[in-house]
Formats: C-alpha cells, sequence, structure tokens
C-alpha cells in the first residue's frame, strides 16, 4: 500500500524511543502514500511490514525506522476528524516530531480534485476529510504538514 526508499534521516533534531536514537544523517525509510485506496489500519500494517522484511539487511539492529512527511500527518487532524478516521489512525502510527504550515490549501487537489480558490461555493464536501478542510479555509486556519517517525520492530 506504501512506497519506500532508504535515505538519510532529514528531521532537525535526534529522536529516541525505546532506547534507541535516530540521529539526522542516520539510514531510515523514508514513505510515500500512493492515492491508491484505502489507507487502513491493515494495508499499512501489511505494508510496514513487508518493507521491514524487505529492507531488513539496511537496519541489522532489527529496528526498521519509518519516516513520513506528508499533510495526512498534520497535528491539526486530531482536533479535525473522528479518532476512528482512517487518517488518524495512520497518525497514530507514528509519533510526530515536526510540523509546518502551508500558505494556502494545496491539499485540496487531493481531496477535492481541485485547486484551491477563494471561491469556496466551486467545493460540495462529502466526506468528513472535505468538510473538514472546507471549514478549516473559511476559517482561515493554517493547513500543513508533519514529519513523523515510528521504530519498527
Amino acid at each position: 500500500r506504501l512506497q519506500y526508499e532508504a535515505v538519510p534521516y532529514r528531521g532537525k533534531t535526534p529522536y529516541t524511543k525505546d532506547g534507541i536514537t535516530i540521529n539526522p544523517g542516520d539510514l531510515v525509510l523514508n514513505t510515500h502514500i500512493p492515492s491508491s485506496g484505502p489507507l487502513t489500519p491493515e494495508l499499512i500494517d501489511e505494508s510496514f511490514a513487508l518493507a521491514h522484511n524487505f529492507f531488513k539487511g539496511n537496519f541489522p539492529d532489527g529496528v526498521t525506522p519509518i519516516v513520513c512527511w506528508s499533510w495526512l500527518l498534520f497535528p491539526k487532524h486530531y482536533n479535525m476528524l473522528s479518532p476512528e478516521s482512517n487518517i488518524v489512525k495512520f497518525m497514530d502510527k507514528f509519533d510526530i516530531v515536526e510540523s509546518d504550515n502551508y500558505e494556502g490549501y494545496p491539499m485540496f487537489m487531493r481531496i477535492f480534485n481541485k485547486a484551491y480558490d477563494e471561491d469556496l461555493t466551486r467545493f460540495t464536501p462529502t466526506t468528513s476529510i472535505q468538510r473538514a478542510y472546507l471549514e478549516l479555509a473559511r476559517k482561515k486556519i493554517p493547513s500543513g504538514c508533519g514529519l513523523g517517525i515510528t521504530l519498527y520492530k
């Protein structure tokens, strides 16, 4: 379900959990989320397991650090979406260690298949994520992204 590439960790600070530290520059698996289907917890778990097995030679201690920088990891989603949302469940798989705000609402193209413009009447929400982002835009609350990391064992 996800795509991976081994890259140096580009986080601004070290990440430590369970006695393991990932420093900027250490090898990690970067995650890309294709818009090719559902983002269920089961598919994510299966994808993490497949990636861990495939890349295990790169991580001899048995722990695969998986990182993701995405609008899907925007921390405000916790206030915008239900805890039962697949996006929130995806976020829960990571520790979000950094976040940033965007200029405008570039993810409208992903969630509405239309570029954002200030005429919000052009957008007809049919999903919870669409309703949430339309409300952000109405209130002129910045959108953004987050950097998450998980240690897969």
